[in-house]
C-alpha cells in the first residue's frame, strides 16, 4: 500500500495495485494534503491552490472531501484518515508510505554521511523513488502545481550532486562520468553537474577535453542566456589549465546559478521594436543609477496602449546592460486589466518566488510565509536586484512585492495615477508628438517589412494615419499591422479606412481589437456614474469640457467633481487649456460613444443602452470591479 508522488499522483492497495481516482481534482486534492501529511491544512489554503481564478461555492469543495475520505476508508481502512475538521482538511498517515518522504529521508541521509559509500547508497535509493515528473498528471495551469514541481526536481538534483560528489570522493571518476550524464540531460545549465563533470574528466587524463566541454557551456549560457559561467566554475577550469585537477580536489557547490533555471536575470521579456521616448527613458535609468542617491523606485502611469511595458522593458534592458543589476531582474505581469485574472498577492509572491529557481526551494501555501522567503532572498542577494511590477491597479496590491533592501529597485506601470507607494517617482506618460509618432510607425512596419519604400513615398498619408490613430503607440502598432499583412495597400488606403466609421474595429492585430479591449480593461474598475459620465463627455459638442457643464441628472456640480477625478485618475481625461477644464482623448470619445460601450442592462438610450438582441455585453458593470486587493 502507499501513495505516489514523484511521478503521477497515485493511490497503491495494500495488494500493490493502482486504485483509480476519479478525476484531476480528485488527484491535486490528496496531493496537497500528502505533499502536507499529517498536518491541517487550511481549506482557504487549498481552495486557491486548487481553483487559482474562480473558486467553487464551498459544497463543492468539501463534496471532493468526502469523496476522498470515503475512497480512503474503503482502500486502507483505519489505516490511514482524512478527519473531520473545521475550516481545514488533513491526512494522518504514515509518512513511510509516501514516495515523496521516504525520497526526503534518504536524501538527508545523503547528506549527513561521514562516508562516501554510504553516502552514494542513500543517494541512490533518493531517486529510485521517482518515476518521472513530479506531479505529471496535474494541470501546468495551476500554479502550485508548477511551483512545487520545481521544489520537488530542486532536491532531485541535489540528490544527483550528492551521488557524483560522492563517486568523486570513493576514488571512482569514470562511475561518475558515466552518472553525471543523466542528470545532465535534465538540467543542462546546472553549474555544479558541469563541474562534477570536469573534474570527472580530469582524474580520468581527459584534461582537453574537459577544456573543451568547458569551452561548448560557456558559449551556450552567453548564446542562449547572455550571462557567464559563475565563479566557481571559472576557477576550477583554471585549476584544470594549469595542472590538472588532482585527486584531492574537490567538487564545486555553484551557487551563483540556480537549479534548473538560470535564476532571476532571464526574467525579463525580450525586447519588442521601440523608437522614441528618449527623455522619459533618460529619466528612468536616472532613478535606476546606483550613482545617484535618493529614490529607487519609479510608477510610471498613463492611458491604456500608451506603450507603458515596452517601455520599461527597454529601460530595464538598458540598465542591465549598463551593468546595474548583477543579481537579476525578476518581472511580474499582474494583469490588472483582465477581470478575474489579477494576482492575489499569495499567487504573485508565487511566480516570483518561482523565477528564484533553486534558491528559493518549495514554495510555502501560505502568503505570509512566501512574503518573508521572498524578501530574505532579496536580501541574500549580493548583487543589486530589478523588479519590474507590469500592469498594477493599486498600490495594496503590490506592498508586500516591493523589496526591502535600498539597493534593489522597483519599476511599475499602471494604467491608473499610483500615488500610494512612498518614495516612488511618478513619471507621466502621453502620447508622443507627430514626429515622434510617425517614427514608431515607421519602426513597426519596418521591422516587418524590411525596406518598405510606402512610408517614405506618402508622407502625408503617415500623418493621416498617426492623427487616426490618436498618436497612440497601441493603435500604431495596430495600423502597422494592417500594412505588414498587407504589403501591396497604400497607405493613404489604411488613412481613408481610419477617418471612416468603424475606425476601432479596424486598429486589430491578429484579429484582435487591440484598443477597444485595452480601453475596456481600463474601464472595469469604473462605477456606474463614472461610466455615464464618461459616456456623455464622449458625446458633448466641445472639445473641452468643465464639472459645471457635465452634471449627471440627480447630481450637481460638486457630486460630479469627484467622477472626474477617477476618471483623469484612470486617464482617461486630459488636462485641457485652463485649470478644472478637461478633454476627452479621441480614440476614448470613439470608444465610449460607440455602441458596444454599456453602462448596465437598465440604462436609458440617451446613457447607452444596447438593444436586448445585442449580446454579449462587452463588459455589463453595474459597480466596480477592482483587483483582488484594491477597494
Amino acid at each position: 500500500m502507499g501513495f505516489r508522488l514523484l511521478g503521477p499522483v497515485q493511490v497503491l492497495d495494500p495488494a500493490g495495485g493502482v486504485v483509480p481516482l476519479r478525476g484531476r481534482m480528485d488527484r491535486a486534492l490528496l496531493a496537497v494534503l500528502l505533499l502536507n501529511a499529517n498536518r491541517q491544512v487550511p481549506t482557504d489554503a487549498i481552495v486557491n491552490a486548487l481553483w487559482d481564478v474562480s473558486p467553487p461555492k464551498a459544497e463543492t469543495y468539501w463534496t471532493y472531501v468526502k469523496r476522498l475520505r470515503r475512497l480512503l476508508r474503503a482502500v486502507f481502512g483505519g489505516r490511514v484518515v482524512m478527519p473531520s475538521l473545521r475550516g481545514a482538511s488533513a491526512i494522518e498517515v504514515d509518512v513511510e508510505e509516501i514516495d515523496y518522504f521516504r525520497f526526503v529521508g534518504h536524501l538527508e541521509r545523503a547528506r549527513v554521511a561521514g562516508d562516501p559509500v554510504e553516502a552514494a547508497g542513500h543517494a541512490r535509493r533518493a531517486l529510485a523513488e521517482w518515476a518521472g515528473a513530479a506531479l505529471q498528471d496535474l494541470s501546468d495551469d495551476q500554479q502550485w502545481v508548477t511551483e512545487h514541481r520545481r521544489g520537488l526536481d530542486v532536491r532531485r538534483a541535489e540528490a544527483w550532486h550528492l551521488l557524483v560528489d560522492a563517486e568523486l570522493a570513493s576514488g571512482r571518476p569514470a562511475a561518475a562520468l558515466a552518472t553525471v550524464n543523466e542528470p545532465l540531460g535534465l538540467w543542462p545549465y546546472d553549474e555544479t553537474l558541469v563541474g562534477q563533470q570536469l573534474l570527472a574528466l580530469s582524474r580520468t587524463g581527459r584534461q582537453t577535453e574537459a577544456l573543451s566541454r568547458f569551452r561548448d557551456f560557456r558559449r551556450r549560457l552567453v548564446d542562449e542566456l547572455g550571462v557567464e559561467p559563475g565563479a566557481g566554475l571559472v576557477a576550477l577550469q583554471q585549476t584544470i589549465l594549469h595542472g590538472g585537477a588532482s585527486p584531492g580536489t574537490t567538487a564545486i557547490t555553484v551557487t551563483e546559478r540556480p537549479v534548473p533555471a538560470p535564476g532571476p536575470v532571464c526574467g525579463l521579456p525580450p525586447r519588442t521594436v521601440f523608437t522614441g521616448r528618449q527623455g522619459t527613458v533618460d529619466e528612468l535609468l536616472s532613478v535606476l543609477n546606483p550613482a545617484n542617491p535618493g529614490v529607487r523606485a519609479a510608477v510610471v502611469a498613463g492611458l491604456a496602449g500608451a506603450g507603458k511595458s515596452v517601455l520599461v522593458v527597454e529601460a530595464a534592458h538598458r540598465a542591465r546592460e549598463h551593468g546595474w543589476f548583477g543579481g537579476g531582474v525578476l518581472f511580474l505581469d499582474v494583469r490588472a486589466g483582465e477581470p478575474g485574472r489579477g494576482l492575489a498577492t499569495g499567487r504573485a509572491l508565487g511566480a516570483l518566488l518561482g523565477s528564484f529557481g533553486a534558491a528559493a526551494g518549495p514554495v510555502p501555501l501560505g502568503t505570509r510565509e512566501r512574503e518573508h522567503r521572498y524578501r530574505s532572498l532579496l536580501a541574500a542577494s549580493s548583487e543589486p536586484v530589478l523588479v519590474v511590477l507590469d500592469d498594477v491597479d493599486c498600490a495594496e496590491q503590490v506592498r508586500s512585492l516591493l523589496p526591502g533592501a535600498g539597493r534593489h529597485a522597483v519599476l511599475v506601470t499602471s494604467r491608473r495615477l499610483l500615488t500610494g507607494l512612498d518614495g516612488s517617482r511618478l513619471v507621466h506618460l502621453g502620447t508622443p508628438g507627430g514626429e515622434e509618432a510617425a517614427a514608431m510607425l515607421r519602426g513597426h512596419v519596418l521591422a516587418a517589412v524590411p525596406g518598405d519604400p510606402r512610408l517614405d513615398a506618402e508622407p502625408e498619408a503617415v500623418a493621416r494615419v498617426v492623427r487616426s490613430c490618436g498618436y497612440l503607440p497601441l493603435a500604431l502598432r495596430a495600423a502597422a499591422a494592417r500594412l505588414a499583412e498587407d504589403p501591396a495597400m497604400p497607405v493613404a488606403e489604411l488613412a481613408a479606412v481610419l477617418e471612416g466609421p468603424g475606425r476601432l474595429a479596424a486598429l486589430t492585430i491578429d484579429g484582435q481589437p487591440v484598443v477597444t479591449n485595452a480601453f475596456a480593461g481600463a474601464c472595469r474598475r469604473l462605477g456606474q456614474d463614472q461610466l455615464r459620465l464618461l459616456r456623455r463627455l464622449a458625446a458633448h459638442p466641445e472639445a473641452e469640457i468643465d464639472a459645471g457643464t457635465a452634471v449627471l441628472d440627480g447630481m450637481g456640480t460638486a457630486g460630479v467633481t469627484p467622477l472626474f477625478d477617477e476618471l483623469r485618475r484612470a486617464h482617461l481625461l486630459t488636462p485641457g487649456t485652463l485649470r478644472g477644464r478637461w478633454r476627452i482623448p479621441e480614440l476614448v470619445r470613439l470608444f465610449a460613444a460607440g455602441r458596444d460601450f454599456v453602462v448596465r442592462r437598465g440604462d436609458t438610450p440617451e446613457e447607452g443602452r444596447r438593444p436586448d438582441h445585442a449580446v454579449p455585453l462587452l463588459y455589463p458593470l453595474s459597480t466596480p470591479s477592482p483587483s483582488p486587493q484594491c477597494g
